[in-house]
């Protein structure tokens, strides 16, 4: 559980730069389309983008140095029969394999 608190206080920063940007890219557009503002429109696409930026910060962008991404096809079901059956870590299986699913179901 804490290794889920820190993936999500590391996206912190990102959401906190991104949500001035968003409202000043929206505005601009608003102003230019000369639409009128849906409030529940945009606090949906708010959340949609803050959670788009919070995946690509924690599945692109380095951590100490190290990248943490994988273009290796189905070696993660690898990695996770590697972990839980042979050094005893579920763990592993609950945040590598069903964090995977879980953190792409909104997409």
């Amino acid at each position: 559980m804490s290794r889920i608190l820190s993936y999500l206080l590391a996206m912190i920063p990102y959401i906190i730069i991104t949500i001035p940007l968003f409202l000043i890219i929206r505005v601009i557009y608003m102003y230019i389309k000369k639409k009128k503002i849906d409030l529940n429109h945009e606090i949906l696409l708010l959340l949609f983008i803050l959670f788009l930026v919070g995946l690509f910060s924690q599945a692109f962008i380095p951590d100490d140095g190290i990248h943490r991404t994988n273009f290796i096809p189905f070696k993660i079901l690898y990695d996770t029969y590697d972990q839980v059956f042979n050094k005893n870590n579920i763990n592993y299986l609950i945040i590598s394999f069903l964090g995977n699913i879980i953190m792409f179901i909104p997409i």
